[in-house]
């Protein structure tokens, strides 16, 4: 079979990819405004669907290469975030209560609340910040490399920093979105 026939043309992958953030920005639109019921946003396959991209690169890139070097000892990463889910009851439930009757919308807030200060909300930012940029990083890398595998180009990197762009006006806007109708209901 001939791998030159299998590629895609650079353009249709770039408009599929701004089709499909599209897509997610009006799905994103549609859970802040209302228009999809409560009980499909929390649904569980909501949840089993973000641990899907959660895994993703981190199968592609992280889990391979440790199993690789540690044999059967990789599995002690997903047995730890299988354990937290099973221990949700005990666990999560106390600190979602906490979060929902106070309002808090992210870990830092928890924090800066529990310790009545918000410089340790910002330090809980930051590490959070931190933690993350490593994951992003493999998301980032995850993308260009099927980028150049589907097209069979090496336009991947640059193509793959023009999603992050959008993707991070997408956040921007729908932060922004929603600081000023949370504004808005508390002025009234």
């Amino acid at each position: 079979m001939n791998v030159e026939s299998m590629t895609l043309d650079t353009s249709l992958l770039l408009f599929l990819g701004i089709g499909y953030l599209a897509l997610l920005f009006v799905c994103g639109t549609a859970a802040e405004r209302g228009w999809i019921p409560v009980r499909l946003l929390r649904h569980p396959v909501v949840y089993t669907l973000a641990l899907g991209v959660y895994a993703s690169a981190w199968a592609f890139y992280g889990s391979l290469e440790l199993a690789a070097h540690a044999g059967f000892g990789y599995l002690a990463y997903y047995l730890g975030a299988a354990g937290a889910f099973l221990l949700a009851p005990v666990l999560l439930v106390p600190i979602q209560r906490i979060t929902r009757t106070y309002q808090l919308a992210s870990l830092a807030d928890l924090f800066a609340f529990r310790f009545r200060s918000r410089w340790v909300g910002t330090l809980v930012t930051l590490i959070s910040l931190l933690a993350v940029l490593p994951l992003l990083g493999i998301q980032v890398k995850t993308l260009g490399d099927g980028i150049d595998m589907l097209t069979g180009s090496h336009q991947g990197s640059g193509i793959a920093l023009v999603f992050c762009l959008m993707i991070g006006a997408f956040a921007v806007f729908l932060a922004l979105a929603t600081a000023t109708s949370m504004l808005a209901t508390t002025r009234c």
